[in-house]
């Protein structure tokens, strides 16, 4: 139900440009439309709790209240479900174990002491590279937030907003709604659309001859423009922006008179070039360009399963200490919180790594990740309403029929 599986094979007979020139896709979807211009593909599932979702598990919306009140105990996220996180606990907690057991035994065999004295020194450990950790571990986390952040506002907004913009210029240039003049806003329409549908591919890291021909089953693009935009060796998800500024040149050069055509196409070259940016930013932030210094992620891998260590270390020391000087009761007690901390711990904190992995590229699969044909929904409506239902209404407005 998303771009990945949306634009799939029209079935073993169906042909994409001249033969052997695309791969033909074989995912199943039924007698669903694969045009651009249909929404047979994007379906809905229920609100629950304040999250919205697409059918395919996508978030396009939720309630802040209801989340930021009791989303903690009614969502349950993947992260969860993880196996690698839970036994990553687990391992800890058997560290743990095992340390506190070797601690007892040697104390029990007069080898060793364990006293207050070594429980400090445990928890001036733990604190001190904690301290590091929590540092280090909030700007790895936050940044990652941002870099979210900028693709969604700077990149896919800057997209939208530039193509916005350039639509509502085009809708005030040319009203007419002769059959020329509609085939122009059309083109124009689709290949703005066929650039977000090949960013969505590129992001999502899949083959480049699959999402071309994916584009083309969806009919955003022609087989004479696929073949030009698979034969680009580079930008090639900004190769229909060439097409479209060439189209207004062309259309102007019929209106030579206009003394607005030079103005009017000098605002078509920077709003085209405002989305080439939007595309830019959303491409780098999504590829290797926008990975945090490897050295970072590394250090960070090391210091959180360090840290692990060191939490195991303390909390055996002092299940070991209380064991043996502490009476029962306080036992009970203490124990219970040592188990809770120790197993929890690490899941928090694996956690945030995994929201971290999820939210680098919002192209993917991860659940979080953004609905890609609601956004074409959205886009196509917006660009549609001002191209053509404003447009064409604009000669039986009141205040333009009391000036023409």
């Amino acid at each position: 139900h998303d771009c990945s599986a949306a634009a799939s094979a029209l079935g073993p007979s169906a042909t994409m440009g001249p033969p052997n020139e695309y791969e033909e896709l074989s995912v199943e979807i039924g007698n669903k439309d694969l045009s651009w211009e249909k929404d047979d593909l994007l379906t809905y599932a229920t609100t629950h709790h304040g999250i919205v979702k697409t059918s395919n598990g996508k978030i396009y919306d939720y309630r802040l209240d209801r989340v930021l009140r009791l989303g903690f105990f009614r969502i349950v996220s993947p992260v969860l479900k993880d196996g690698f996180v839970v036994m990553q606990a687990l391992a800890v907690m058997g560290i743990a174990v095992g340390i506190c057991s070797g601690l007892v035994a040697l104390d029990e065999a007069n080898v060793i002491e364990v006293d207050a004295t070594l429980c400090a020194m445990a928890d001036s450990v733990f604190n001190y590279f904690g301290a590091l950790m929590g540092f280090l571990f909030g700007y790895y986390v936050f940044s990652a937030v941002a870099q979210a952040d900028q693709c969604k506002n700077f990149g896919v907004g800057g997209y939208m907003g530039a193509g916005a913009n350039l639509m509502m210029l085009t809708a005030g240039w040319f009203p007419e709604s002769d059959a020329q003049t509609r085939e122009f806003k059309r083109e124009v329409l689709r290949l703005s659309l066929s650039i977000f549908a090949l960013t969505c591919g590129e992001g999502a890291e899949k083959p480049k001859d699959e999402v071309i021909s994916e584009v083309v089953a969806r009919g955003l693009l022609t087989d004479s423009e696929a073949k030009a935009v698979k034969a680009a060796q580079g930008g090639h998800c900004n190769v229909p922006l060439i097409w479209i500024q060439e189209a207004y040149r062309k259309k102007f050069d019929m209106q030579a008179d206009d003394p607005c055509v030079v103005v009017r196409m000098a605002k078509v070259e920077t709003l085209t070039i405002q989305m080439r940016g939007g595309i830019g930013t959303i491409l780098s932030l999504v590829s290797g360009w926008g990975l945090q210094p490897l050295p970072l992620v590394h250090m960070m891998s090391g210091l959180v399963k360090w840290q692990f260590f060191l939490l195991a270390l303390k909390e055996g020391i002092a299940v070991a200490f209380m064991l043996e000087h502490m009476p029962p009761a306080a036992q009970v007690s203490q124990l219970t919180m040592s188990a809770l901390i120790v197993f929890l711990t690490p899941i928090i904190f694996q956690s945030l790594l995994e929201v971290v992995a999820q939210i680098r590229n919002p192209f993917g699969d991860d659940w979080v990740d953004y609905p890609r044909l609601l956004f074409h929904k959205w886009v196509r409506d917006e660009f549609t309403t001002y191209l053509f239902t404003a447009s064409e209404a604009s000669p039986n407005i009141r205040v333009i029929k009391k000036l023409s």
